[in-house]
């Protein structure tokens, strides 16, 4: 690693401690372009990380203004209701930005790095990530536009992790987040439900062949199977 990249990852990490995500993402994007390699493991996380944080304070906000929005239209207070519309159109601008600039990014400087079928499938599942987040939450005039790019990306995701082993924490998260998405969010009920089950069915005969000592290494893993089991019950009733 180079003296300014080693510089760069201690202030990443700095500004990550300090909340300062717009800083850690302009110091990660940094890093990322003086690489012609695929990203070490604790880079790619704190990439991903500094997206997270990113995304997260415009969650925060828009999660606000949609219970204002509430809250005003039960009172029946038509004037404010324009103006919290109004303030809302602007912040989803703003979300629509970030994620497209964010994706752009990784379709542009990550992806084409990655060497490893985990870290291909990692990036498009956090790209499906940040479109499912401006579905759920952004402009509702385009929400066929978020759909469509949020299956792409998670199609492409399960595509590159078919090679991956089950007890992977990447691909088990990638068929919990498409199956939910299929069944919850956009009807496709079967669909869903048949990823679903494949993940908790495979996933199961291959965590249950694990060794006692190897449980903390895939404790993620672990995690993630009892989500899948909670929606494949709830949904095969």
């Amino acid at each position: 690693m180079s003296n300014r990249n080693e510089k760069l990852i201690f202030l990443s990490i700095l500004a990550e401690q300090c909340g300062r995500y717009k800083d850690m993402v302009t110091y990660m994007e940094e890093v990322v372009k003086s690489k012609n390699e695929d990203l070490s493991l604790d880079e790619r996380n704190l990439l991903f990380n500094a997206y997270k944080g990113r995304i997260w304070s415009n969650y925060q906000v828009l999660v606000k203004l949609k219970a204002k929005n509430i809250i005003a239209s039960k009172k029946g207070e038509s004037h404010n209701l324009n103006y919290i519309r109004e303030y809302k159109n602007a912040v989803d601008k703003d979300a629509e930005e970030l994620c497209y600039r964010i994706n752009n990014f990784i379709d542009e400087n990550v992806i084409p790095k990655s060497q490893s079928d985990e870290s291909k499938s990692f990036c498009y599942y956090n790209k499906a990530g940040y479109w499912k987040f401006l579905f759920e939450y952004g402009n509702e005039n385009k929400l066929n536009e978020y759909s469509e790019k949020c299956l792409t990306d998670y199609y492409k995701a399960l595509e590159f992790s078919k090679n991956l082993d089950f007890k992977n924490d990447v691909k088990l998260n990638i068929m919990y987040q498409l199956s939910y998405f299929l069944h919850e969010k956009i009807g496709k009920t079967e669909e869903g439900f048949k990823l679903a089950e494949e993940a908790y069915t495979k996933g199961k005969e291959a965590l249950n062949n694990i060794a006692q000592e190897d449980i903390d290494t895939f404790s993620d893993a672990i995690s993630t199977l009892n989500l899948i089991e909670e929606n494949y019950y709830c949904w095969k009733v």
